[in-house]
């Protein structure tokens, strides 16, 4: 019996299970099982369980690795606001949780029971032990195997008993995803023609390696439309990733009935939508709170950036005005040095005036003694 997190002492003819981290974690996860040795087998157990967030869950498991189990678990539901029943399973790291098995379950001691039938395995669960519900689909047998499982850990089948609490453990911290849609995607994506998703990771560039949580999703829809559209003229869903990139970008009605018909429970999804479309004034008066918020943070920006202009203005105002003044004075100065050089220029015009008049004084001087000159020689 494993004490991390076991104990069959507290409480005698029980086993206590303490909840860890989540079941794909590699480090410390509640998982109380013992190894299947016959594909055709029963595991039942009674529980008494109320989780009170929805990181909070607990329930019977197959388990081959971490990368491949069925969980049915109890857990607390946000959308059901209380205690909740559904089947999660992740398939060569795919994950997907059946919400079409989603039921409110009350706070009592439930009976959970896992029916192995050669191929075949199926969940069930009872409030008394005796009349038991199905719950969710049948699902394959023969994928617990090495030959199905990519990831090759060896372990062989388990079944048994599961319990996480990722809220009083945050040292543990899942992989943190940015998912970016395109629906008219950048010209780089037309370069993969086939491909979809594209996957990014962080890196240093110095060759220093740490396992660092941030991870990318990069999903080119209008080329997810064009590998639809050319599968022989038909819309085939291979999986439940395609029916949701499908939901979020193709809207013919033969689109609409190819995911139904694969996965019915979106059928609830598109019956919301369609309401939705008859009902948008109801629509607009249960965001009308978000939108006015929105609406007033968006004012609340705009205030803040004509702020921040009217200051840089200001600024760039005072700055030219100290230039202004700047060349102002400089213009004084060079007016000033103007009248000065006008001042020379009226007392050299004088002098030149003067210099004229002496010149003219001697010309007439000089005109008249040749006058005198020409009668003395006539009166030779």
């Amino acid at each position: 019996m494993p004490q991390s997190f076991a104990d069959v002492k507290a409480r005698p003819g029980y086993a206590r299970i303490r909840g860890q981290e989540s079941r794909t974690s590699l480090n410390k996860v509640s998982i109380l099982a013992r190894k299947l040795t016959s594909v055709y087998a029963t595991v039942t157990t009674k529980m008494e369980y109320k989780p009170e967030v929805y990181q909070h869950s607990a329930g019977l498991i197959i388990y081959y690795d971490n990368m491949n189990y069925i969980n049915l678990r109890k857990y607390y539901s946000q959308t059901l606001g209380g205690s909740a029943l559904s089947i999660i399973q992740l398939e060569n790291g795919e994950k997907t949780e059946y919400l079409d098995t989603r039921i409110a379950v009350e706070d009592v001691p439930i009976y959970l029971r896992l029916q192995i039938e050669g191929r075949q395995l199926w969940f069930e669960w009872s409030y008394d032990g005796e009349n038991y519900t199905r719950i969710g689909r049948t699902f394959d047998t023969t994928k617990f195997s090495d030959e199905y499982c990519k990831y090759g850990e060896f372990t062989g089948t388990f079944v048994g008993l599961t319990c996480a609490d990722r809220v009083l453990h945050k040292h543990y911290a899942e992989d943190v995803y940015t998912i970016v849609l395109f629906e008219q995607s950048p010209e780089e994506f037309k370069h993969f023609p086939d491909t979809y998703i594209h996957r990014f990771e962080q890196e240093s560039d110095t060759g220093l390696e740490m396992n660092l949580l941030q991870k990318y999703l990069f999903v080119p829809l209008d080329i997810f439309q064009k590998i639809q559209h050319n599968k022989n003229g038909e819309i085939k869903i291979a999986n439940r990733l395609e029916a949701w990139l499908a939901f979020l970008c193709m809207d013919r009605p033969e689109e609409i009935i190819a995911i139904i018909e694969k996965y019915p429970d979106f059928k609830d999804l598109y019956s919301q939508i369609y309401d939705m479309c008859r009902n948008i004034e109801e629509v607009m008066a249960m965001f009308s709170k978000e939108l006015l918020e929105m609406d007033r943070n968006t004012v609340q920006l705009m205030i803040d950036d004509m702020q921040k202009e009217l200051d840089e203005t200001k600024d760039e105002l005072v700055g030219t005005k100290g230039k202004l003044d700047e060349a102002q004075g400089q213009l004084d100065e060079t007016k000033g040095q103007l009248d000065e050089t006008k001042g020379q220029l009226d007392e050299t015009k004088g002098r030149l005036d003067e210099t004229k008049g002496q010149l003219d004084e001697a010309r007439n001087e000089v005109e008249l003694l040749r006058r005198k000159l020409a009668e003395l020689e006539g009166n030779r």
